[in-house]
């Protein structure tokens, strides 16, 4: 249900003014879910979701981030107990492709987890470049490792449509 709102959401945003241009852009948009499941038990960086935007989707909008964390030590408490995102910072990069190498930085580095982690989202992404959500993580409350599982709802998406929503909030790499 979700991903057909988000595509009835980006089509309105878009204003068809025909039958015929809602269809079209409607078959523009193809949904994209990723994401990553890390284990959190230092006070680092981790690569919560990572996504190689084609070349032929001219770009990818990214709508929702969900992400929680999960303790499946056995013993706590909390075992098995759904939590919010981990204290610290994220934000969205574009890295080399197959690496951890930034090209350029999104987002604001030092955003608080609740902005970017399990918020609604309208972030635009350049079709043939791979970009990564981190997370940069304080340590956990009691030093149990946790488990942060993220997922990203995503649409790539078309030329003319991707003009009509916000080509001028489009952020290009530079290299």
């Amino acid at each position: 249900m979700l991903v057909q709102e988000h595509i009835r959401q980006l089509i309105k945003l878009a204003n068809p003014q025909s039958p015929e241009e809602y269809n079209r852009f409607y078959a523009e948009i193809t949904p994209v879910k990723f994401g990553d499941i890390v284990a959190w038990n230092a006070p680092t960086q981790y690569d919560l979701a990572r996504y190689q935007v084609p070349r032929e989707a001219s770009f990818h909008v990214v709508c929702r981030v969900e992400c929680y964390v999960v303790n499946l030590t056995s013993g706590p408490a909390d075992y098995g107990a759904i939590e919010p995102p981990p204290p610290g910072f994220a934000y969205w990069q574009y890295v080399v492709p197959g690496t951890s190498n930034p090209i350029q930085i999104i987002t604001n580095t030092t955003a608080f987890v609740q902005r970017l982690l399990d918020a609604d989202e309208y972030l635009f992404l350049k079709g043939g470049f791979e970009a990564v959500l981190v997370g940069d993580f304080f340590i956990s409350p009691d030093g149990n490792e946790r488990n942060v599982r993220t997922l990203v709802y995503g649409y790539n998406i078309g030329p003319e449509l991707g003009g009509r929503l916000g080509r001028s909030e489009m952020i290009i790499p530079s290299s």
